[in-house]
């Protein structure tokens, strides 16, 4: 899935015949609703439509016009950087920095992060407001110390969706993609 601003890839095995469809944001987030995760999923498609079934249950959509960008192309193999971290620890440490992060409509909850041999520094500011706040995480690096912002919203987000216990984040340098996986890996890539 992509929003033009992150990325997120999920993979696993399955006997099917191979396809290639787009499904819209919503009637993802529905199937995720209504239908049961132990039970198989029935897939059928014709031009303008596709459905999902399970035992008493019918979920039909319209088809997303548009092609998918080539996720193999944005996705970054041998990041020369990363580093492995307690994502519940990473995340709380997110979300208290986003705290005073800029939340109007109009600006975005930016969350800096100052990268140094051992501590990851995230810093939420609100210079409208006079609010600002910290949080540092020990972390193991070895590359060269530099400073990266992010939407802070994009990262707990995708530390949401990893339900592993720790995470592995990795990139190059501040101006490129961060990719963040479950350790062990799961077959989930977030990039943002």
């Amino acid at each position: 899935g992509t929003d033009n601003h992150r990325m997120a890839v999920s993979q696993w095995e399955q006997d099917c015949r191979s396809f290639k469809e787009l499904i819209p944001k919503q009637a993802a987030k529905t199937l995720d609703q209504v239908f049961s995760a132990d039970d198989t999923i029935g897939f059928a498609t014709d031009d303008n439509h596709l459905w999902f079934q399970q035992p008493n249950i019918v979920l039909a959509s319209r088809k997303t016009v548009g092609s998918f960008p080539d996720w193999r192309r944005v996705l970054i193999n041998g990041y020369p950087h990363g580093l492995t971290m307690k994502s519940q620890e990473f995340k709380c440490s997110m979300q208290r920095a986003m705290v005073c992060a800029a939340t109007s409509k109009d600006i975005k909850a930016a969350v800096d992060m100052h990268f140094d041999r051992a501590d990851l520094t995230l810093f939420g500011q609100d210079t409208a407001n006079g609010c600002d706040s910290s949080e540092v995480v020990e972390i193991q690096y070895d590359g060269a110390v530099f400073d990266v912002r992010f939407d802070g919203t994009y990262l707990a987000e995708g530390l949401t969706a990893i339900d592993s216990q720790d995470v592995t984040m990795s990139f190059k340098d501040g101006k490129t993609a961060f990719e963040l996986r479950p350790s062990p890996e799961d077959g989930y890539r977030y990039v943002v």
